[in-house]
């Protein structure tokens, strides 16, 4: 959502800006606040098949955002690479 849209308004000045009211102010979130309630009602599952999916979908990402899959994807084997240059010292990962 982009709450800085002044839409059709058309303030050349920062002093204009500075001058927005409370009624502008809520008209401008009104206003991005439908849309965005738009987007979102326009993603949501229509029917069993797409609701299934969705939460297949959702564990699949799940299934990689744990703190195990972020240790060994990412932490070990950037000190896996940063100690490369000392050939004497591993980086053993329980199996």
């Amino acid at each position: 959502a982009d709450y800085t849209n002044l839409g059709t308004r058309n303030y050349t000045d920062i002093e204009d800006m500075l001058q927005i009211d409370q009624p502008v102010r809520n008209q401008i979130e009104a206003s991005e606040s439908e849309k965005v309630a738009m987007q979102i009602c326009s993603r949501l599952a229509k029917n069993e098949s797409e609701i299934e999916s969705i939460i297949q979908t959702g564990h699949e990402l799940a299934k990689n955002m744990s703190w195990d899959m972020a240790v060994k994807n990412y932490l070990l084997s950037s000190l896996q690479k940063a100690l490369h240059k000392q050939p004497s010292q591993n980086i053993y990962t329980k199996t």
